[in-house]
């Protein structure tokens, strides 16, 4: 099986995040005593401090450094931006589709289990 048909068919099992019926509750339709707790920002704040510099960037092109580099205005305007994906429970399309890049284990890898899959993710998304 060519590599490209070996890693879509890898990928498209049940680890695959599903489009349009994606199982995530809207907080309105949800009890309040089932509610998982709300956001802080300064949980916020301490995941953008942890994420690693100097990493591939995913599909948005944006790297931790510029992430880490604004302002107070800024953070807080990303962190209602992500509060607000908890709240509606409807993840952002783009969120849902990643880059599969290939890397050889051995060199002249021809057959699928020589190689081995990254995916650079968005930084964006590693704050949700």
């Amino acid at each position: 099986m060519p590599r490209k048909e070996y890693i879509e068919e890898l990928y498209d099992g049940t680890g695959k995040p599903l489009h349009a019926g994606q199982n995530l509750e809207v907080e309105e339709d949800v009890e309040d005593d089932d509610k998982g707790p709300s956001v802080l920002y300064y949980e916020f704040e301490k995941a953008l401090e942890e994420l690693k510099n100097k990493k591939a960037t995913g599909l948005d092109g944006i790297p931790a450094e510029l992430l880490k580099a604004l302002g107070s205005a800024g953070k807080r305007e990303l962190f209602e931006i992500y509060n607000e994906i908890y709240i509606r429970g409807e993840w952002p399309e783009d969120y849902l589709e990643s880059i599969i890049i290939p890397i050889e284990k051995k060199s002249g890898a021809q057959e699928c289990v020589d190689f081995q899959t990254i995916m650079p993710s968005r930084m964006r998304q590693k704050l949700c």
